[in-house]
């Protein structure tokens, strides 16, 4: 007699079901994924992918790739591009210690992948367009399996048209848990996820994927990225969540949208930030609510203060884990809202054959909105005042002495006439031409453990979330440099060590093209451990069992889609 094992139940499952089921999604069938392989919405409205395996150190779940309406604004239908039929994806939980098992089935007309942002991953599982061939479309399958090395809040997307199929749905949480660990600490037990997202829609409801014919629009699209008119956050435009009266609670959010910086902040309320990108932080950072400069400060509204030690400032990518205490009394709601802040936006005008690049005056002057609505409810035990331990998760800094340094360079070219835009992420050795790719004899060697110093220059007026595949960089400082005006010349130090995967370099303190530029240091080790032997990746282009490299780019996807993006190859 032949036994199957959940795995093999799970397969025969998805080859039952889930070949009729899309097939039939055009003559109305109302069967969905979401129900089979992820466990209904809690009190955030996130989903579960469902662990089909019995064992206790081996999590098993199926993503599916393909194309169902989900509501995205209140009262109407958006079709997107989804993980299991739904927006975000389904959230992935496992242990520190555990086997992740995804089977993986693409269904859309198109090739696709999933990415694994933030998690240490075989070179092979990756899933950048060219660490791994493309999952086919119509149904093509592909196995990922990893080890979980470390607790924190990550995430997944494709890595194939990323500009589409992320912008239209495909997205979902990642949390890597180490209970002993928490309890060690007394953090919450009451915990949530967000995933944060922005849409661009038309007014029926359908994605705005017509490009602006304009020039100078056009080329306003691509320098600044696309922000949309729908902020989401868990698939939705209206979120609550109901929370209780002086009960601490641990929230985790990821900031999944193509360009918006997401600033975070809950009136009269003190947000410890505990976690970033790569898990607890070395200490609780205390992060007081964002006020509004009044009206006699700031001529044309109250405006959110820009000081970034207030709140929490999350650009493309980035996640943070913090925790709060509502304070406001049961019966009444307080709101997640988010700021305005100023990012290096361009304005672009047409003056007769030229499109001429400024910078925008109105930069951080939207007024705050909602991301979700608290409802406080009554506390079901006593109120709790939370102190945070003194030290959560000591952070080791990398001693950089002598390391030799990879050159990384953002920029882009002046609009064409059509208003498109080329970017780069130049090496400092290759010939003074923006190139979307570089070949490998361009491209960074390093070998596993080797430690470098990655310099990213930014020759732009813009910030950039800078963004590796595969590893954790620890941010030393940055430097301002601007020949025409010295006073703008300066260094600041980042302050605590933390590892982090994307950080946000910003902008020329200068308005000169080629007269100012920021360069920001990054201390990086290209650690194998736990991944002995696998994490080898080079020459850029994948087979079916060899990675082409690890990529690093600019998280803007505009930016990313256009050139921003290159990569480091490891050898034996």
């Amino acid at each position: 007699m032949i036994r199957f094992t959940r795995s093999a139940l799970t397969i025969a499952l998805v080859g039952a079901l889930v070949g009729p089921l899309l097939g039939a999604l055009g003559a109305g069938a109302t069967a969905q994924l979401q129900g089979v392989f992820t466990m209904p919405p809690d009190a955030a409205g996130q989903r579960k992918a469902i662990d089909f395996n019995p064992a206790a150190n081996v999590v098993e779940v199926v993503i599916a790739a393909y194309e169902w309406p989900a509501q995205l604004r209140t009262g109407q239908t958006t079709m997107c591009k989804t993980f299991n039929g739904i927006v975000p994806g389904p959230r992935i939980e496992a242990n520190v210690g555990d086997k992740l098992i995804v089977h993986y089935f693409n269904f859309l007309p198109e090739p696709s992948s999933i990415h694994w942002h933030g998690i240490e991953v075989p070179a092979t599982e990756d899933g950048s367009h060219i660490s791994q061939l493309g999952v086919p479309a119509h149904g093509g399958y592909r196995r990922y399996e990893f080890d979980v090395l470390r607790a924190h809040t990550a995430w997944y997307h494709p890595h194939f048209n990323t500009m589409v199929q992320l912008e239209q749905g495909m997205y979902g949480a990642v949390v890597f848990r180490d209970p002993a660990e928490d309890q060690r600490l007394g953090l919450p037990a009451a915990e949530s996820t967000f995933v944060l997202d922005d849409v661009l829609l038309f007014l029926d409801g359908t994605h705005a994927t017509i490009w602006p014919t304009d020039p100078a629009k056009n080329a306003e699209r691509q320098l600044n990225g696309r922000e949309g008119n729908v902020l989401l956050v868990n698939g939705s435009d209206a979120r609550r969540i109901d929370v209780q009266e002086g009960v601490p609670v641990r929230w985790r959010v990821v900031n999944a949208s193509s360009a918006r910086f997401m600033r975070l902040s809950i009136p009269g309320h003190d947000l410890y930030r505990i976690g970033g990108d790569a898990g607890l932080i070395a200490a609780p950072d205390k992060r007081p609510p964002i006020d509004l400069i009044p009206w006699w400060q700031w001529p044309v509204q109250k405006v959110s203060n820009p000081d970034t030690t207030k709140g929490i400032l999350l650009s493309p990518g980035e996640r943070a884990e913090f925790v709060w205490t509502p304070l406001a009394k049961a019966g009444t709601s307080i709101a997640l809202q988010w700021h305005d802040i100023a990012r290096g936006l361009h304005t672009v005008a047409k003056q007769g054959n030229m499109l001429v690049l400024t910078h925008s005056h109105n930069e951080g002057t939207r007024a705050p909105e909602t991301l979700v609505t608290i409802d406080v409810k009554p506390g079901t035990t006593p109120p709790v005042t939370w102190v945070p331990p003194a030290t959560l998760r000591p952070v080791t800094p990398i001693n950089v002495q002598n390391a030799p340094t990879i050159d990384v360079m953002f920029g882009h070219s002046l609009p064409a006439q059509d208003g498109n835009v080329t970017f780069f992420a130049q090496m400092k050795n290759m010939a003074p031409l923006p190139f979307p790719m570089v070949t490998p004899a361009d491209a960074p060697t390093v070998k596993p453990n080797d430690v470098r110093i990655i310099r990213v220059t930014n020759m732009t007026g813009g910030d950039h979330p800078f963004h590796i595949h595969g590893f954790f960089f620890q941010p030393i400082d940055v430097q301002y440099i601007d020949s025409l005006t010295p006073a703008n010349n300066r260094t600041v130090a980042w302050g605590p060590t933390e590892n982090k995967d994307v950080v946000i370099v910003p902008r020329r303190p200068g308005l000169v093209r080629g007269a100012s530029r920021t360069v920001m240091r990054l201390a990086i080790r290209f650690d194998d451990t736990g991944r002995q032997g696998k994490i080898y990746a080079s020459n850029k282009v994948p087979t079916a069992t060899t990675s082409g490299g690890w990529l690093f780019h600019c998280h803007n996807l505009e930016h990313a889609s256009r050139g921003m993006m290159s990569f480091v190859q490891v050898i034996p």
